[in-house]
């Protein structure tokens, strides 16, 4: 059919000489033939049902071309297509109908071949979820996430093989706009080269309130870019230097209540509704991941409290005079920098006389100590 009269109008990609088409325009001859089921011709590359050839396609400009459905019940499975000179036209379609039961034949085999083809992929995806899913219960602490990720990125491309990179970005803090991005390649994490809206660990990033991610999770629209070729180079740029230069070349962003899961193809156009809906299974169960990484969070962050108030109170409690104070301000200080908190300055003020108003003070700022 491509070859027919040539277009690059409505392939999604092409490899070789197998090309994949958008049937969602049913204006043109592709598209129409599949929705309606019925035989098409052309005699005109000037057909508006055509994409105007690019350059005109001499060979084809006297001729006239059949599209010919390949039915199984009232599904069209194939379009065959075919060609001969004008004076030729009623021997064609003759032997078009006497071609009727084979067609019916090849549907058939079509068909089976189809749905033999869905059996295989539907087990595989399944595969893919338990793997997945057994990685997620494996989860021990937050770091695992690298690990899950990693995994979901392999799993995926035995399905889909040209996925190239995935990321999962969590939101941490939804009122300060502070998100956790985990990033994989085939060879695992990504890590990120510390810039000033990067945190030691490489995987908190701070982004302003308007930023694009905040807005999705706030929206929870899907995104879908086609091709970033064709997108504003500094974003295209910024994205795949991001990923280690990886060549992405179209990407989905799914969001979901825990955070987004983004996708990256070195395909453009390589994301249907078929996609969307495997990884929608695969969100689900990472959202248990996630959400166990949640209680893990909470519940070392009040094991490190509790941890932190012991240690003051045992501090206090040997407490025999009152230059103690420096022991206990030390440990004030450490203490609440283990479960996260910090201060420039840090100070307690000890009332020596309450009537002549003398107060000493014992004060930290930054490394330093002050009395």
């Amino acid at each position: 059919v491509r070859n027919a009269f040539p277009s690059n109008e409505g392939i999604q990609h092409q490899s070789g000489e197998l090309a994949t088409y958008n049937l969602s325009d049913t204006q043109k001859i592709l598209p129409l033939v599949v929705k309606t089921g019925k035989l098409q011709i052309i005699d005109s590359p000037d057909d508006p049902r055509l994409d105007p050839p690019k350059p005109p396609f001499e060979p084809w400009k006297n001729k006239i071309a059949f599209f010919i459905p390949v039915k199984f019940e009232d599904q069209t499975l194939a379009v065959l297509a075919t060609g001969c000179p004008p004076d030729q036209k009623d021997i064609i379609l003759n032997r078009i109908r006497l071609l009727e039961p084979f067609l019916n034949h090849v549907a058939i085999a079509l068909k089976h071949a189809q749905l033999h083809q869905e059996s295989k992929e539907h087990a595989l995806i399944q595969e893919i979820n338990l793997k997945i899913r057994n990685t997620v219960q494996e989860m021990k602490q937050e770091s695992d996430l690298h690990h899950v990720m990693h995994t979901c990125l392999i799993e995926i491309q035995k399905w889909k093989p040209d996925l190239c990179t995935l990321a999962i970005h969590r939101m941490v803090d939804q009122t300060q706009g502070i998100i956790e991005s985990f990033r994989v390649d085939q060879n695992g994490p990504i890590k990120q080269s510390p810039t000033k809206n990067t945190r030691p660990s490489q995987m908190q990033e701070w982004f302003p309130e308007k930023n694009e991610l905040t807005n999705q999770l706030q929206t929870l629209n899907t995104v879908l870019i086609d091709d970033l070729d064709k997108e504003n180079p500094t974003t295209a740029n910024a994205i795949r230097l991001r990923f280690n230069n990886h060549p992405i070349q179209s990407l989905i962003d799914i969001p979901f209540s825990r955070g987004i899961l983004s996708i990256h193809s070195v395909l453009p156009k390589a994301f249907s509704v078929r996609e969307e809906t495997v990884f929608q299974n695969i969100i689900e169960i990472l959202s248990t991941g996630l959400a166990r990484i949640e209680d893990l969070i909470h519940l070392q962050d009040q094991n490190q409290k509790q941890n932190a108030l012991l240690q003051i109170n045992r501090t206090i409690q040997n407490m025999t005079q009152a230059s103690d104070l420096t022991n206990v301000i030390h440990t004030i200080h450490d203490q609440l920098r283990h479960v996260h908190i910090q201060f420039w300055n840090f100070s307690i003020h000890h009332i020596i006389n309450k009537d002549t108003g003398l107060i000493k003070a014992y004060r930290i700022v930054g490394t330093n100590e002050f009395y």
